[in-house]
């Protein structure tokens, strides 16, 4: 493995906030995962290591910075597209057409479907049925 593989690999392992995963590391290298997970091993023991021998000692900051990289352009009011939906011209409900159908409750044979008292209103088709 070449000292530059091994570089990356301290490097991406020490600024990873929440640690490294060998499985990631072999990945990222194109190596095999227990080549990385021997690596990884090593360079916990390394930093164990470093702590019990009090290689830092009083107060120590730790700061982290970003340098270079894409400058996001400033979002002026200007220069901004509407990409809402478009309102479509709102069109006029259809016609509404309703369709009924009669039929008689009772059986031809019992006699006049409407009542006596209605006979009167009653269309002739209904009276004598």
């Amino acid at each position: 493995m070449a000292v530059r593989d091994i570089l990356a690999a301290i490097a991406v392992f020490i600024n990873g906030a929440k640690g490294y995963s060998a499985l990631q590391l072999s990945r990222d290298l194109s190596v095999d995962y227990k080549t990385a997970f021997v690596l990884l091993h090593k360079v916990r023991e390394a930093i164990e290591a470093a702590r019990e021998a009090g290689a830092l000692k009083g107060d120590v900051e730790v700061d982290g910075a970003y340098f270079g990289g894409y400058v996001k352009p400033a979002n002026e009011s200007a220069d901004r597209k509407d990409r809402r939906k478009r309102p479509r011209p709102r069109e006029p409900p259809p016609a509404c057409r309703s369709t009924a159908s009669l039929r008689p409750t009772k059986p031809a044979s019992s006699g006049p479907s409407c009542p006596p008292s209605l006979t009167s209103r009653c269309p002739p088709s209904m009276v004598d049925i």
